[in-house]
C-alpha cells in the first residue's frame, strides 16, 4: 500500500506489537493519525512520530487474538490515513521528503529498524545524532531534584502499602504505583533521564517500601509500650525476644522486598528502554 513497514514484537510491553511506517510525517498531524489508528472493541493503540516515520503500538488486553486483529486492521487502512495526512512513503526520503534517486539511496539500519533513505541524509542524520548524544552526555543531571520526585512517588506507594498491611496483605501493587509515580515525577522535577535515574528510583522505591513496613512495627512497639507502661526500648527488647513477633517482622520485611522488586519490574524495563539513545545509522 505504498509504505515500507517494520514490525517488532515486545513481550514485556502492554502493547507488544509495534508497526513502524517509514515516511516523513508532520507533527501537527499527530492527533489526526491517533484518531485514524483508534480501534474499538478490546484493541488499544498508541501513535508516536519517530525520526524516520510513524510508530503505531498495538495491544489487545493481553489476548493475542485481539492484538493480531488490531495489526491486521491497521495494515489494511492506516496507510490511507498517512497519505491523507500528507506523509509520503515509498519512493520518498523520510528525512528530507524529496524523491529518492537511483544509486543515491539505500537501506539503512537504526536500532534494528531498517529504513530506505538518501545516503546524504543518513550521513547528516548521523551527525545530528552524535551532536544530540554529546549534548545529553554533558547536560546537568539534576539528580537531587529527580530524587525528590522519586521520593514523593515512593511515599504515595508507601501509603498504599501501609493500608494494605493493616488489611492483612502485602502486595506488589503498592510498589508498582510507587515505581510509576517515581519515574514520572523524577522527570517532571527535572531529573536527567539516564541510567542513573533507574538506579535512583529503584533504590528509593525498594528502600522506601522496607522503611514503611519497618515503621509500622516501630509504631506497634511504641503503642504496646505505652499501653503497658514501659519505655519504647524496653518494649522493643521484650517483643524482639519473642520469637513469634521477631520472626513475623523479619518475614514481612523479606516479603515486602520480594513484592517491591516484583511490582516494579515492568516499570524498570520500560524506563531502561526509554533512556536508550539512538546509535549510529548503518
Amino acid at each position: 500500500k505504498g509504505y515500507e513497514v517494520n514490525a517488532t514484537l515486545d513481550f514485556y510491553s502492554a502493547m507488544p506489537v509495534k508497526l513502524y511506517f517509514t515516511c516523513r510525517a508532520d507533527a501537527e498531524k499527530l492527533s489526526e493519525l491517533q484518531q485514524a489508528a483508534f480501534i474499538a472493541d478490546k484493541v488499544r493503540t498508541a501513535v508516536e512520530i519517530k525520526r524516520f516515520g510513524v510508530e503505531v503500538c498495538v495491544g489487545g488486553n493481553n489476548r493475542i487474538k485481539d492484538t493480531l486483529k488490531g495489526v491486521e486492521a491497521l495494515l489494511e487502512y492506516f496507510p490511507a490515513a498517512l497519505k491523507k495526512a500528507g506523509a509520503n512513503g515509498e519512493g520518498f526520503c523520510p528525512v528530507c521528503g524529496e524523491k529518492l534517486t537511483a544509486g543515491g539511496a539505500h537501506l539503512h539500519t537504526l536500532n534494528s529498524i531498517t529504513v530506505t533513505m538518501d545516503d546524504d541524509c543518513a550521513e547528516k542524520t548521523n551527525d545530528i545524532i552524535k551532536e544530540e548524544n554529546e549534548r545529553f552526555k554533558y547536560a546537568p543531571g539534576n539528580y537531587g531534584k529527580g530524587f525528590l520526585g522519586a521520593l514523593i512517588g515512593t511515599l504515595a506507594g508507601a501509603a498504599i502499602a501501609v493500608a494494605l498491611f493493616f488489611a492483612g496483605f502485602i502486595a506488589a501493587l503498592s510498589s508498582f504505583v510507587a515505581a510509576v509515580l517515581g519515574f514520572y515525577l523524577y522527570g517532571k522535577f527535572g531529573g536527567k533521564r539516564d541510567k542513573n535515574m533507574i538506579i535512583i528510583v529503584a533504590l528509593t522505591v525498594v528502600v522506601g517500601m522496607e522503611l514503611a513496613v519497618f515503621g509500622i512495627y516501630l509504631v506497634d512497639i511504641a503503642v504496646a509500650g505505652a499501653q503497658n507502661g514501659v519505655s519504647f526500648l524496653e518494649a522493643y527488647r521484650i517483643l524482639m525476644a519473642a520469637a513469634e513477633y521477631r520472626n513475623g517482622m523479619i518475614l514481612n520485611l523479606v516479603l515486602t522486598f520480594v513484592f517491591s522488586a516484583a511490582g516494579m519490574i515492568e516499570e524498570v524495563i520500560r524506563a531502561a528502554r526509554s533512556v536508550k539513545r539512538d546509535g549510529e545509522i548503518k
